[in-house]
Protein backbone atom coordinates (compact mmCIF):
# COMPACT_ATOMS: atom_id res chain seq x y z
CA UNK A 1 0.00 0.00 0.00
CA UNK A 2 1.11 3.38 -0.93
CA UNK A 3 0.53 6.73 0.59
CA UNK A 4 0.36 10.44 -1.68
CA UNK A 5 2.60 13.32 -0.48
CA UNK A 6 0.69 14.80 2.18
CA UNK A 7 -1.71 17.16 1.13
CA UNK A 8 -2.42 20.90 2.72
CA UNK A 9 -5.91 20.74 3.91
CA UNK A 10 -6.00 25.08 3.27
CA UNK A 11 -4.63 24.62 -0.01
CA UNK A 12 -7.20 22.26 -1.20
CA UNK A 13 -10.41 24.27 -0.63
CA UNK A 14 -8.55 27.12 -2.19
CA UNK A 15 -7.90 24.89 -5.42
CA UNK A 16 -4.22 25.28 -5.41
CA UNK A 17 -2.94 23.81 -8.59
CA UNK A 18 -0.21 22.03 -7.92
CA UNK A 19 -1.75 20.58 -4.77
CA UNK A 20 -4.70 19.48 -6.69
CA UNK A 21 -1.84 17.71 -8.69
CA UNK A 22 -1.57 15.56 -5.84
CA UNK A 23 -4.74 14.06 -5.75
CA UNK A 24 -3.89 12.00 -9.22
CA UNK A 25 -3.85 8.17 -8.78
CA UNK A 26 -2.94 6.11 -10.88
CA UNK A 27 -4.63 2.40 -10.60
CA UNK A 28 -1.15 0.40 -10.14
CA UNK A 29 -0.56 2.40 -7.07
CA UNK A 30 -3.62 0.58 -5.45
CA UNK A 31 -4.57 0.32 -3.01
CA UNK A 32 -3.59 4.11 -2.10
CA UNK A 33 -4.60 6.66 0.67
CA UNK A 34 -4.14 10.09 0.44
CA UNK A 35 -2.61 12.08 3.56
CA UNK A 36 -4.02 15.21 4.29
CA UNK A 37 -2.81 17.68 7.32
CA UNK A 38 -4.05 21.09 8.21
CA UNK A 39 -5.27 22.84 11.92
CA UNK A 40 -9.17 24.19 11.27
CA UNK A 41 -11.56 21.60 11.33
CA UNK A 42 -13.92 23.01 9.13
CA UNK A 43 -11.04 23.04 6.28
CA UNK A 44 -9.67 19.45 7.05
CA UNK A 45 -13.53 18.38 6.36
CA UNK A 46 -13.66 19.79 3.87
CA UNK A 47 -10.48 18.84 1.83
CA UNK A 48 -11.42 15.31 3.14
CA UNK A 49 -14.39 15.51 0.36
CA UNK A 50 -12.45 16.98 -2.20
CA UNK A 51 -9.81 14.23 -1.35
CA UNK A 52 -12.73 11.38 -1.88
CA UNK A 53 -13.77 12.42 -5.44
CA UNK A 54 -10.51 11.36 -6.56
CA UNK A 55 -11.55 8.01 -5.29
CA UNK A 56 -8.71 6.82 -3.05
CA UNK A 57 -8.82 3.60 -0.76
CA UNK A 58 -8.33 5.36 1.96
CA UNK A 59 -7.60 8.90 3.51
CA UNK A 60 -5.19 9.54 6.29
CA UNK A 61 -5.00 12.39 8.77
CA UNK A 62 -1.18 13.44 9.57
CA UNK A 63 -0.74 14.58 13.16
CA UNK A 64 2.87 13.65 12.83
CA UNK A 65 4.91 15.56 10.41
CA UNK A 66 7.56 17.31 12.58
CA UNK A 67 9.20 20.02 10.78
CA UNK A 68 8.93 23.62 11.80
CA UNK A 69 6.85 24.76 8.83
CA UNK A 70 3.78 22.31 9.86
CA UNK A 71 4.25 21.30 13.32
CA UNK A 72 4.90 25.18 14.09
CA UNK A 73 2.10 26.31 13.01
CA UNK A 74 -0.17 24.06 14.79
CA UNK A 75 -0.83 20.94 12.39
CA UNK A 76 1.10 17.53 12.01
CA UNK A 77 2.83 16.84 15.21
CA UNK A 78 1.53 20.57 16.55
CA UNK A 79 -1.46 18.79 17.36
CA UNK A 80 0.18 16.45 19.70
CA UNK A 81 0.10 19.79 21.86
CA UNK A 82 -3.83 20.23 21.11
CA UNK A 83 -5.86 16.66 21.86
CA UNK A 84 -9.10 17.70 22.21
CA UNK A 85 -8.89 19.74 18.68
CA UNK A 86 -6.67 16.51 17.47
CA UNK A 87 -10.19 14.33 18.15
CA UNK A 88 -12.65 17.17 16.69
CA UNK A 89 -10.71 16.96 13.84
CA UNK A 90 -10.19 13.16 13.51
CA UNK A 91 -14.34 13.40 14.20
CA UNK A 92 -15.06 16.20 11.89
CA UNK A 93 -13.22 14.02 8.83
CA UNK A 94 -14.32 10.60 9.70
CA UNK A 95 -18.13 12.12 9.60
CA UNK A 96 -17.64 14.20 6.24
CA UNK A 97 -16.67 10.89 4.07
CA UNK A 98 -17.26 7.40 3.55
CA UNK A 99 -14.42 5.74 2.72
CA UNK A 100 -12.28 4.44 5.66
CA UNK A 101 -10.27 6.77 7.34
CA UNK A 102 -6.69 6.83 9.39
CA UNK A 103 -4.31 8.73 11.49
CA UNK A 104 -0.51 8.65 11.52
CA UNK A 105 1.08 10.14 14.38
CA UNK A 106 4.04 10.10 16.94
CA UNK A 107 4.52 8.79 21.26
CA UNK A 108 3.86 12.41 21.86
CA UNK A 109 5.09 15.89 21.94
CA UNK A 110 8.55 15.09 24.23
CA UNK A 111 9.93 12.83 26.39
CA UNK A 112 7.67 13.71 29.19
CA UNK A 113 4.19 14.02 27.42
CA UNK A 114 4.55 10.38 25.62
CA UNK A 115 0.70 9.86 25.64
CA UNK A 116 0.01 7.25 22.77
CA UNK A 117 -1.08 4.51 25.02
CA UNK A 118 -4.14 6.80 25.85
CA UNK A 119 -4.47 8.88 22.65
CA UNK A 120 -4.68 5.65 20.48
CA UNK A 121 -7.65 4.44 22.08
CA UNK A 122 -9.58 8.15 22.08
CA UNK A 123 -9.06 8.12 18.55
CA UNK A 124 -10.29 4.45 17.95
CA UNK A 125 -13.12 6.28 19.70
CA UNK A 126 -13.93 8.66 16.88
CA UNK A 127 -13.83 6.24 14.47
CA UNK A 128 -10.65 5.66 12.54
CA UNK A 129 -9.86 2.80 10.90
CA UNK A 130 -6.47 1.86 11.33
CA UNK A 131 -3.47 3.71 13.63
CA UNK A 132 -0.07 4.41 12.27
CA UNK A 133 2.81 5.52 15.01
CA UNK A 134 6.26 6.65 14.40
CA UNK A 135 8.34 5.33 17.31
CA UNK A 136 9.41 9.05 18.06
CA UNK A 137 8.34 12.43 20.12
CA UNK A 138 8.00 15.48 18.18
CA UNK A 139 11.08 16.69 19.94
CA UNK A 140 13.44 14.08 18.74
CA UNK A 141 12.52 15.01 15.07
CA UNK A 142 14.22 12.49 12.96
CA UNK A 143 17.51 11.77 15.71
CA UNK A 144 17.96 9.16 17.74
CA UNK A 145 16.70 5.80 17.46
CA UNK A 146 12.98 4.78 17.15
CA UNK A 147 11.09 3.53 20.31
CA UNK A 148 9.02 0.64 19.82
CA UNK A 149 8.47 -0.34 23.01
CA UNK A 150 5.23 1.56 23.21
CA UNK A 151 3.88 0.94 19.51
CA UNK A 152 3.83 -2.51 21.29
CA UNK A 153 2.21 -1.25 24.09
CA UNK A 154 -0.81 0.20 22.01
CA UNK A 155 -1.06 -3.53 20.09
CA UNK A 156 -1.25 -5.52 22.82
CA UNK A 157 -3.66 -3.24 24.95
CA UNK A 158 -7.01 -5.06 24.71
CA UNK A 159 -9.38 -2.55 24.73
CA UNK A 160 -7.85 -1.78 20.97
CA UNK A 161 -9.16 -3.43 18.26
CA UNK A 162 -8.54 -1.57 15.18
CA UNK A 163 -5.09 -2.29 13.29
CA UNK A 164 -1.36 -0.44 14.40
CA UNK A 165 0.98 0.16 11.89
CA UNK A 166 4.43 0.39 13.10
CA UNK A 167 7.22 3.44 11.41
CA UNK A 168 10.58 4.05 12.09
CA UNK A 169 14.08 2.91 11.61
CA UNK A 170 12.44 0.22 9.01
CA UNK A 171 16.14 0.06 6.96
CA UNK A 172 16.24 -3.79 6.19
CA UNK A 173 13.93 -6.67 5.39
CA UNK A 174 15.51 -8.54 7.97
CA UNK A 175 14.46 -5.22 10.88
CA UNK A 176 10.85 -5.00 9.17
CA UNK A 177 10.34 -9.29 9.80
CA UNK A 178 12.32 -8.92 13.31
CA UNK A 179 9.94 -5.52 14.77
CA UNK A 180 6.91 -6.89 12.89
CA UNK A 181 7.30 -10.63 14.92
CA UNK A 182 8.59 -8.85 18.16
CA UNK A 183 6.00 -6.40 19.03
CA UNK A 184 3.16 -8.12 17.09
CA UNK A 185 1.77 -5.03 15.07
CA UNK A 186 -0.46 -5.80 12.22
CA UNK A 187 1.60 -4.06 9.86
CA UNK A 188 4.88 -2.35 9.05
CA UNK A 189 5.35 1.39 7.01
CA UNK A 190 8.84 2.06 5.04
CA UNK A 191 9.23 5.90 4.50
CA UNK A 192 12.89 7.14 4.55
CA UNK A 193 14.49 4.13 3.32
CA UNK A 194 12.53 4.43 0.20
CA UNK A 195 15.03 7.41 -0.95
CA UNK A 196 16.90 6.14 -3.72
CA UNK A 197 16.07 2.53 -2.86
CA UNK A 198 12.73 2.28 -4.24
CA UNK A 199 13.51 -1.78 -4.39
CA UNK A 200 13.66 -2.37 -1.17
CA UNK A 201 9.80 -3.42 -1.10
CA UNK A 202 10.82 -6.03 -4.04
CA UNK A 203 13.38 -7.10 -1.22
CA UNK A 204 11.26 -7.15 2.06
CA UNK A 205 8.60 -9.24 -0.38
CA UNK A 206 11.34 -11.75 -1.24
CA UNK A 207 12.37 -12.30 2.66
CA UNK A 208 9.37 -12.96 3.90
CA UNK A 209 8.35 -15.33 0.93
CA UNK A 210 11.62 -17.20 1.00
CA UNK A 211 13.77 -16.12 3.75
CA UNK A 212 16.15 -15.24 1.09
CA UNK A 213 18.26 -11.66 1.05
CA UNK A 214 18.16 -10.66 -2.46
CA UNK A 215 21.32 -9.59 -4.13
CA UNK A 216 21.91 -5.26 -4.43
CA UNK A 217 20.95 -4.17 -8.05
CA UNK A 218 23.78 -4.00 -10.18
CA UNK A 219 25.01 -0.55 -11.70
CA UNK A 220 23.49 -1.40 -15.28
CA UNK A 221 20.03 -1.93 -13.29
CA UNK A 222 19.97 0.97 -10.93
CA UNK A 223 20.70 2.64 -14.36
CA UNK A 224 17.07 1.63 -16.24
CA UNK A 225 15.62 2.26 -12.94
CA UNK A 226 16.53 5.97 -13.01
CA UNK A 227 16.24 6.11 -16.34
CA UNK A 228 12.85 4.38 -16.42
CA UNK A 229 11.48 7.83 -13.93
CA UNK A 230 13.25 9.92 -15.37
CA UNK A 231 11.25 8.98 -19.16
CA UNK A 232 7.57 9.63 -18.31
CA UNK A 233 6.83 13.43 -18.15
CA UNK A 234 5.98 15.00 -15.48
CA UNK A 235 2.38 16.32 -15.43
CA UNK A 236 -1.12 15.06 -13.74
CA UNK A 237 -2.69 11.69 -14.62
CA UNK A 238 -6.06 10.40 -14.26
CA UNK A 239 -7.13 7.27 -14.65
CA UNK A 240 -10.69 6.00 -14.28
CA UNK A 241 -11.90 2.70 -14.10
CA UNK A 242 -14.99 1.33 -15.88
CA UNK A 243 -16.74 -2.07 -15.95
CA UNK A 244 -16.25 -2.39 -20.12
CA UNK A 245 -16.20 0.55 -22.47
CA UNK A 246 -17.77 -2.08 -25.00
CA UNK A 247 -21.36 -1.26 -23.03
CA UNK A 248 -21.42 2.25 -22.73
CA UNK A 249 -22.37 4.68 -24.92
CA UNK A 250 -23.09 8.67 -24.89
CA UNK A 251 -26.54 7.90 -23.05
CA UNK A 252 -24.14 7.07 -19.73
CA UNK A 253 -24.53 10.51 -18.65
CA UNK A 254 -23.03 9.65 -15.23
CA UNK A 255 -19.75 8.23 -16.52
CA UNK A 256 -19.61 11.06 -18.95
CA UNK A 257 -19.68 13.81 -16.10
CA UNK A 258 -16.99 12.15 -13.99
CA UNK A 259 -14.63 12.09 -17.11
CA UNK A 260 -15.54 15.79 -18.28
CA UNK A 261 -15.33 17.07 -14.49
CA UNK A 262 -11.44 15.13 -14.18
CA UNK A 263 -10.79 16.81 -18.10
CA UNK A 264 -12.17 20.11 -17.12
CA UNK A 265 -9.90 20.43 -14.47
CA UNK A 266 -6.39 19.69 -16.81
CA UNK A 267 -7.74 22.63 -19.15
CA UNK A 268 -7.61 26.19 -18.78
CA UNK A 269 -10.92 28.00 -18.10
CA UNK A 270 -11.51 29.81 -21.21
CA UNK A 271 -10.24 30.19 -24.76
CA UNK A 272 -10.64 28.36 -27.83
CA UNK A 273 -9.39 24.60 -27.76
CA UNK A 274 -8.53 22.47 -30.66
CA UNK A 275 -9.31 18.75 -30.58
CA UNK A 276 -7.45 16.36 -32.54
CA UNK A 277 -8.29 12.85 -33.38
CA UNK A 278 -4.93 11.07 -33.65
CA UNK A 279 -4.90 8.05 -35.61
CA UNK A 280 -5.97 6.04 -38.57
CA UNK A 281 -9.47 5.90 -39.23
CA UNK A 282 -9.22 2.93 -41.43
CA UNK A 283 -7.40 0.34 -38.80
CA UNK A 284 -10.22 -0.25 -35.90
CA UNK A 285 -7.85 -0.51 -33.19
CA UNK A 286 -6.42 3.18 -33.73
CA UNK A 287 -9.46 4.96 -35.25
CA UNK A 288 -10.31 5.75 -31.35
CA UNK A 289 -9.13 9.45 -32.40
CA UNK A 290 -10.91 10.28 -35.54
CA UNK A 291 -14.38 8.58 -34.76
CA UNK A 292 -14.38 10.96 -31.54
CA UNK A 293 -13.67 14.11 -33.55
CA UNK A 294 -16.52 13.61 -35.39
CA UNK A 295 -19.20 13.51 -32.47
CA UNK A 296 -17.01 16.87 -31.34
CA UNK A 297 -19.61 19.74 -30.87
CA UNK A 298 -17.61 22.15 -33.40
CA UNK A 299 -17.96 26.13 -32.95
CA UNK A 300 -15.39 28.09 -34.54
CA UNK A 301 -13.19 27.51 -37.73
CA UNK A 302 -10.48 29.78 -38.79
CA UNK A 303 -10.98 32.96 -38.16
CA UNK A 304 -14.83 32.28 -37.20
CA UNK A 305 -16.85 33.40 -34.20
CA UNK A 306 -19.01 30.66 -31.94
CA UNK A 307 -22.92 30.47 -33.41
CA UNK A 308 -24.08 30.57 -29.82
CA UNK A 309 -23.31 33.30 -26.99
CA UNK A 310 -22.08 31.32 -24.18
CA UNK A 311 -20.64 28.76 -26.03
CA UNK A 312 -16.62 27.91 -25.83
CA UNK A 313 -15.09 28.59 -29.18
CA UNK A 314 -13.97 24.71 -30.17
CA UNK A 315 -12.44 23.46 -33.34
CA UNK A 316 -12.15 19.75 -34.20
CA UNK A 317 -9.38 17.98 -36.95
CA UNK A 318 -8.87 14.61 -37.80
CA UNK A 319 -4.94 15.02 -39.53
CA UNK A 320 -5.31 11.42 -40.87
CA UNK A 321 -2.07 9.35 -41.59
CA UNK A 322 0.92 11.70 -41.43
CA UNK A 323 3.24 10.35 -43.71
CA UNK A 324 0.81 9.90 -46.66
CA UNK A 325 1.21 13.65 -46.44
CA UNK A 326 5.12 13.91 -46.08
CA UNK A 327 4.54 15.88 -42.56
CA UNK A 328 5.15 14.72 -39.01
CA UNK A 329 1.84 14.72 -37.13
CA UNK A 330 4.17 17.36 -34.81
CA UNK A 331 4.18 19.40 -37.72
CA UNK A 332 0.68 19.38 -39.07
CA UNK A 333 -0.98 19.77 -35.11
CA UNK A 334 1.43 23.15 -35.35
CA UNK A 335 -0.01 24.49 -38.42
CA UNK A 336 -3.14 24.09 -37.24
CA UNK A 337 -2.19 25.36 -33.44
CA UNK A 338 -0.92 28.54 -35.90
CA UNK A 339 -4.03 28.92 -38.02
CA UNK A 340 -6.45 28.79 -34.83
CA UNK A 341 -4.05 30.17 -32.07
CA UNK A 342 -6.37 27.99 -29.50
CA UNK A 343 -5.47 28.25 -25.58
CA UNK A 344 -5.64 24.49 -25.60
CA UNK A 345 -5.23 21.09 -27.37
CA UNK A 346 -7.14 18.16 -26.55
CA UNK A 347 -5.28 14.86 -28.49
CA UNK A 348 -7.63 11.88 -28.50
CA UNK A 349 -5.72 8.96 -28.92
CA UNK A 350 -6.03 5.02 -29.09
CA UNK A 351 -3.76 4.07 -26.13
CA UNK A 352 -1.71 1.02 -25.92
CA UNK A 353 -1.03 -0.69 -22.67
CA UNK A 354 1.32 -2.85 -20.71
CA UNK A 355 -1.34 -5.04 -18.91
CA UNK A 356 -4.29 -6.71 -20.57
CA UNK A 357 -7.02 -5.74 -18.06
CA UNK A 358 -6.77 -2.43 -18.77
CA UNK A 359 -7.57 -2.63 -22.73
CA UNK A 360 -10.99 -1.68 -22.99
CA UNK A 361 -11.74 -1.13 -19.22
CA UNK A 362 -10.06 2.41 -18.50
CA UNK A 363 -10.74 5.97 -19.54
CA UNK A 364 -7.11 8.57 -19.25
CA UNK A 365 -6.39 11.52 -19.08
CA UNK A 366 -3.06 13.53 -18.74
CA UNK A 367 -1.68 17.00 -18.96
CA UNK A 368 1.48 16.07 -19.87
CA UNK A 369 0.35 16.09 -23.66
CA UNK A 370 0.26 13.38 -26.23
CA UNK A 371 3.69 10.89 -25.63
CA UNK A 372 4.09 7.89 -27.32
CA UNK A 373 6.68 5.10 -26.39
CA UNK A 374 8.11 5.25 -29.79
CA UNK A 375 11.61 6.84 -30.25
CA UNK A 376 10.07 9.06 -32.92
CA UNK A 377 9.79 12.48 -31.12
CA UNK A 378 7.84 13.86 -34.14
CA UNK A 379 4.80 12.73 -32.66
CA UNK A 380 5.82 13.96 -29.63
CA UNK A 381 2.29 16.68 -28.68
CA UNK A 382 3.38 18.42 -25.62
CA UNK A 383 3.29 22.16 -24.49
CA UNK A 384 6.99 22.61 -25.46
CA UNK A 385 6.37 21.48 -29.28
CA UNK A 386 3.30 22.83 -30.17
CA UNK A 387 3.62 26.11 -27.01
CA UNK A 388 0.15 25.53 -26.30
CA UNK A 389 -1.00 23.71 -23.04
CA UNK A 390 -1.97 19.90 -24.65
CA UNK A 391 -4.45 17.50 -22.64
CA UNK A 392 -3.88 13.88 -23.73
CA UNK A 393 -7.50 11.53 -23.95
CA UNK A 394 -8.21 7.97 -24.60
CA UNK A 395 -8.76 4.36 -24.03
CA UNK A 396 -6.29 1.48 -23.74
CA UNK A 397 -7.35 -0.58 -27.18
CA UNK A 398 -3.86 -2.34 -27.55
CA UNK A 399 -0.69 -4.10 -26.26
CA UNK A 400 2.41 -5.49 -27.10
CA UNK A 401 2.64 -9.22 -26.30
CA UNK A 402 5.00 -10.64 -24.17
CA UNK A 403 5.37 -13.51 -27.37
CA UNK A 404 6.88 -11.29 -29.85
CA UNK A 405 7.98 -7.59 -30.57
CA UNK A 406 5.68 -7.71 -33.28
CA UNK A 407 2.41 -9.10 -31.61
CA UNK A 408 -0.33 -6.93 -30.80
CA UNK A 409 -3.64 -7.77 -28.26
CA UNK A 410 -6.25 -6.06 -28.59
CA UNK A 411 -9.32 -6.35 -26.60
CA UNK A 412 -12.50 -8.77 -27.31
CA UNK A 413 -15.35 -6.61 -29.02
CA UNK A 414 -13.06 -4.26 -30.57
CA UNK A 415 -15.68 -2.47 -32.52
CA UNK A 416 -17.83 -1.97 -29.63
CA UNK A 417 -14.78 -0.87 -27.44
CA UNK A 418 -14.40 1.49 -30.34
CA UNK A 419 -17.68 2.84 -31.38
CA UNK A 420 -18.69 3.55 -27.39
CA UNK A 421 -15.61 4.54 -26.81
CA UNK A 422 -15.16 7.28 -29.61
CA UNK A 423 -19.10 8.59 -28.16
CA UNK A 424 -17.90 8.21 -24.13
CA UNK A 425 -15.09 10.68 -24.96
CA UNK A 426 -16.45 12.80 -27.14
CA UNK A 427 -19.36 12.67 -24.60
CA UNK A 428 -16.90 13.66 -21.91
CA UNK A 429 -14.73 16.52 -24.09
CA UNK A 430 -18.06 18.13 -25.22
CA UNK A 431 -19.31 18.22 -21.44
CA UNK A 432 -16.00 19.63 -19.88
CA UNK A 433 -15.56 22.33 -23.27
CA UNK A 434 -19.54 23.26 -22.86
CA UNK A 435 -20.60 23.15 -19.45
CA UNK A 436 -23.69 25.25 -19.74
CA UNK A 437 -25.21 22.47 -21.76
CA UNK A 438 -26.84 19.03 -20.16
CA UNK A 439 -25.13 15.57 -21.70
CA UNK A 440 -28.78 15.58 -23.42
CA UNK A 441 -28.35 18.47 -25.24
CA UNK A 442 -24.63 17.52 -26.39
CA UNK A 443 -25.65 14.23 -27.84
CA UNK A 444 -29.06 16.04 -29.28
CA UNK A 445 -26.26 18.69 -30.69
CA UNK A 446 -24.13 16.11 -32.14
CA UNK A 447 -26.46 13.54 -33.42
Amino acid sequence: MVYTEFVSSDALIRNVSKTQAKLSIRNEERPVAIQIYGRETAAMADAARICEEACPDVLDINFGCPVKKVAGKGAGAGMLRDIPKMLEITRAVVNAVKIPVTVKTRLGWDHDSRIIVELAEQLQDCGIQALTIHGRTRSQMYTGEADWTLIGEVKNNPRMHIPIIGNGDITSAQKLKEYYDRYGVDGVMIGRATYGRPWIFREVKHFLRTGEVLPQPSVAERVEIAREGLEKPRGRYVTLEVPSVSVLDERDAAVIEVCARELRALLPPEGPVLVLGVGNRRITADALGPRTVQRILVTMGAGAAPPVRGLRPVAAVAPGVAAATGLSLQQLAAALVGQLRPAAVVCVDSLCSAEGQRLGRTVQFSDAGLYPAQADHTRHLTRDTLGVPVVAAGIPTLMQAQEGADLVVTPRALDSVIAHGAALLAGSVNRALQPRLTVQQLCWLTG
